[in-house]
């Protein structure tokens, strides 16, 4: 879960704009143990009303062809939970990685849409972290152009385009691209 908000404490914003960041990834800088998290997530939340829970990592979707693991598990787990319900599912936003074939980029929005919809939440669904690595971009790394998940600059430039296309298909809410 990452946490995101308008106004946060100064020495907050402070230490996260000397680290070029503008969220903080709870789990890493706040919860020292799982147990933990949903309480202390709770009491951030109280006290900045304008955060935003992104629900992030989300990139195994390709264990099984309908499915995404980990966000049915966690989803799933939070069925039984009496807060919940009335707590959004601890979340604003859902983020879904797609890092080899554009149709999958289609896929991960339709199936966390799915999971979703299932429990009558609306959640934002962003694609982020989303792209092929290049192999053949000098000065960088050469590498093996028959390594996998690997693409040429033209092939990734394909890829932002109809990854892309295939996720609005779906009512993606916000894009993400890396090189």
């Amino acid at each position: 879960f990452f946490f995101r908000t308008e106004n946060m404490p100064k020495e907050l914003e402070a230490s996260l704009s000397r680290l070029g960041r503008k969220s903080v990834d709870l789990y890493q800088h706040h919860f020292p143990t799982n147990s933990k998290s949903i309480p202390r997530l709770m009491e951030l939340l109280a006290d900045h009303p304008n955060a935003q829970v992104i629900f992030g990592g989300l990139a195994d979707v390709y264990s099984t062809p309908w499915d995404i693991p980990y966000l049915t598990a966690v989803l799933t787990t939070y069925d039984h939970d009496p807060l919940a319900a009335s707590q959004h599912y601890f979340h604003d936003i859902i983020a879904v990685h797609n890092y080899s074939y554009a149709y999958r980029s289609w896929r991960a929005v339709f199936v966390a849409q799915r999971r979703l919809t299932a429990r009558n939440l609306d959640s934002d669904i962003w694609l982020n972290e989303s792209g092929v690595s290049v192999w053949d971009d000098y000065p960088g790394p050469v590498c093996d152009p028959t390594s996998a998940y690997r693409a040429t600059m033209q092939e990734q430039a394909d890829f932002v385009i109809q990854s892309a296309l295939y996720a609005r298909a779906v009512d993606v809410d916000n894009i993400f691209f890396f090189s």
